[in-house]
């Protein structure tokens, strides 16, 4: 069952990239302003990040009400969507991984974020809020590069949902350990002149995170 799993994250992730470049060069789509063309790059990263985890660490795919379905935007956890969850070789269920997940200030319930990714604790409720979260990622897919708006966004949600120790939970990545952090997750450029920013803010750029690409981590 395990190993179906990862050849069908596998493939769907082979997809992706097939889908998500332009033929001729094979670099990914520019920001051409459709919202299919966002959630095309946004559920890649997702599946790219989990797929990089299921090396180390045991991975689930857990159907929804909706079934096997994911969100293509923010969306209410309770109403049904597909995840995935992690354990740890033990068995010991760790975190589930969340698409798009309204999550609600436990003192502000009428303010909401919607991070593209979220690990959330094993025993999180269909209704969360900042105490179920433990790391989060968002993907920009853009032209150009990473401006000080969606750094300082990112910033805010962090200090939001309090994981500013997000680099310190027990996830073992594989080839991309440096996801192991709040990242801003672009297939466009960093911005090294914030590097000093991301570091206080506990935020993680990486950039050129797309198909057959060099990452370039900043922050």
């Amino acid at each position: 069952m395990k190993q179906e799993l990862l050849d069908k994250i596998d493939e769907f992730a082979k997809d992706l990239q097939k889908v998500s470049s332009w033929p001729n060069t094979r670099n990914p789509f520019g920001d051409v302003g459709s919202g299919q063309d966002y959630y095309i790059f946004e559920f890649y990263c997702y599946v790219k990040v989990v797929h990089d985890l299921s090396i180390h660490q045991k991975v689930k795919l857990v159907r929804g009400a909706k079934g096997y379905i994911f969100p293509k935007g923010p969306a209410k956890k309770n109403e049904g969507w597909a995840r995935f969850d992690i354990y740890n070789l033990q068995g010991q269920h760790l975190y589930q991984v969340c698409s798009g997940t309204d999550i609600a200030l436990s003192k502000y319930p009428e303010v909401a974020f919607s991070p593209d990714i979220s690990f959330q604790w094993a025993d999180a409720t269909d209704e969360p809020t900042e105490a179920d979260v433990v790391l989060i990622m968002d993907a920009k897919y853009k032209k150009s590069g990473i401006d000080f708006g969606i750094l300082k966004e990112m910033a805010e949600i962090v200090r939001s949902m309090e994981v500013e120790s997000a680099s310190n939970i027990e996830l073992q990545f594989d080839k991309l350990p440096e996801l192991k952090a709040n990242c801003i997750l672009t297939n466009g450029e960093v911005s090294r002149k914030h590097e000093g920013y991301c570091r206080l803010r506990r935020i993680r750029q990486i950039g050129r995170f797309g198909v057959g690409q060099n990452l370039v981590i900043a922050g």
